[in-house]
């Protein structure tokens, strides 16, 4: 995957909102690459929520600064309003590896899901609730049982994520519009176009 390639999309962006797993150090690189793309977008209407691939959680005030000195919500455990419409985002995802903001399943990562607030219209993480859009490419359902609990008692209108890049789409259940967002393939090569919504 190549820089140019997710500038291009960037231009291209229509959405409000970015989620999903874009690799190493890319906090900081893509607050950059939104300030030189320009996006047509204005600042305060664009809120996102991403996770840092291996990066340590300590640079999140670094992250954070840099993101507030483009007008830009970096949503980490957190929220923010947009023109009435009520996001809340979490970089956090099951354990996997020993990649940044994972989560023992069970009463650890269901501490985090506690937090989203029921008045949530857009929820925004990086893994999917479990059974949606959660299957990996040898069959199995890898998403969050917790966090599944928690949107189907917050019923927000919109939840969208990223994290397992085979499973790209969107559908809907329940009256949640489910929005799996990767853009990249197994291999991180862009092959799914930017996932437009109309909110």
């Amino acid at each position: 995957m190549t820089w140019n390639k997710v500038g291009d999309m960037l231009e291209t962006l229509e959405a409000d909102f970015l989620s999903g797993d874009k690799g190493e150090k890319i906090t900081a690189r893509l607050v950059k690459k939104i300030e030189e793309v320009g996006l047509k977008l204005r600042p305060e209407d664009v809120a996102f929520a991403i996770k840092e691939g291996r990066d340590p959680f300590d640079g999140w005030d670094f992250y954070k600064e840099e993101a507030d000195k483009l007008g830009l919500h970096l949503l980490n455990d957190s929220g923010c309003e947009i023109e009435g419409v009520k996001f809340w985002g979490s970089p956090i995802t099951p354990w996997f590896h020993d990649w940044a903001f994972n989560r023992q399943r069970g009463d650890t990562i269901k501490q985090h899901w506690e937090l989203i607030p029921e008045q949530t219209d857009i929820l925004i993480t990086h893994g999917p609730p479990f059974g949606i859009l959660d299957r990996c490419y040898h069959g199995e359902q890898v998403g969050c049982v917790d966090l599944l609990n928690r949107v189907l008692h917050v019923k927000p209108k919109i939840r969208a994520f990223g994290h397992i890049h085979e499973q790209y789409g969107v559908i809907e259940r329940e009256g949640i519009k489910f929005i799996n967002a990767c853009n990249l393939n197994e291999s991180y090569q862009v092959v799914n176009p930017v996932v437009e919504i109309l909110i």
